[in-house]
């Protein structure tokens, strides 16, 4: 047994297997193999909890975690936390690079669940400053390939709301949901979308919307006097106005702007 650590209340059963009641340590840069490559075994860690285990199941050659797993990574270097990546060498069948559910069991009157919570954190006594940036989700779609066909969509992100279940009474129902609970004064712009073009090349269009004719109204305003101004009976007549491109039904047309002078 050199270079091992055994507890004491190890016992060895039939020459195949190891019963260890007590500590088992690998020193001395060993290394442990379970199995041989193309050829390995199960292996399983209980928790303290009935139910709850991490299994490595080498016909599946997939690891289950039956619990919760946490990661507190503290670094002083660029790096990461985590870095996943999986190469796809198919050329059909959709494929997820991360795939996290959260799913209800149980009815609820409270509470929020959420399938990701991603959260950016500026702790207090720190400070963001010159040309960096905080950002709790960041989605880039790296083409360096070729895309070619026009029924490709590209996308960065897609929020969808899939089919089914009962809706009897909703507030609102949405794929995107845009909000901000900031408190304090902003020094500089505040805005609850912000869009950039940054790149090369010229944009057909910043919005571009496929009602598939089953919406009844382009946007509503509430609560936006501060924005809009009062309702008026008479035409206002403006010194110049300026032209907002859109396209209707694959019809160009333009919205009116005005401006006093």
């Amino acid at each position: 047994m050199s270079g091992y650590k055994v507890g004491s209340n190890y016992q060895e059963q039939g020459g195949n297997k190891w019963v260890i009641g007590g500590e088992l340590q690998v020193i001395n840069g060993a290394t442990v193999l379970f199995g041989e490559d193309a050829s390995s075994l199960d292996v399983k860690f209980f928790g303290a909890t009935t139910g709850k285990y991490m299994l490595w199941d080498e016909s599946a050659n997939s690891l289950y975690l039956v619990g919760s797993f946490k990661n507190h990574h503290h670094v002083t270097t660029e790096s990461y936390a985590q870095q996943l990546r999986t190469e796809y060498n198919a050329a059909t069948g959709d494929f997820f690079g991360i795939d996290a559910e959260a799913h209800q069991y149980v009815s609820r009157t409270e509470g929020t669940l959420r399938g990701i919570s991603m959260c950016a954190r500026n702790v207090a006594g720190s400070t963001l400053s010159v040309s960096s940036s905080i950002t709790a989700g960041y989605f880039l779609l790296d083409n360096d390939g070729t895309l070619n066909g026009s029924g490709v969509i590209a996308s960065a992100m897609v929020a969808k709301v899939d089919a089914g279940g009962v809706f009897t009474q909703v507030s609102h129902l949405c794929s995107l949901w845009l909000d901000s609970t900031q408190q304090s004064v902003v020094g500089g712009e505040h805005e609850l979308l912000y869009m950039s073009n940054n790149g090369a090349t010229t944009m057909d269009r910043a919005i571009y919307v496929y009602g598939g004719n089953k919406i009844t109204n382009l946007f509503e305003l509430n609560t936006v006097t501060g924005m809009v101004g009062a309702k008026v009976d008479a035409d206002i007549a403006y010194a110049h106005y300026k032209k907002v491109n859109v396209t209707v039904d694959g019809v160009a047309g333009w919205l009116l702007v005005g401006f006093d002078s």
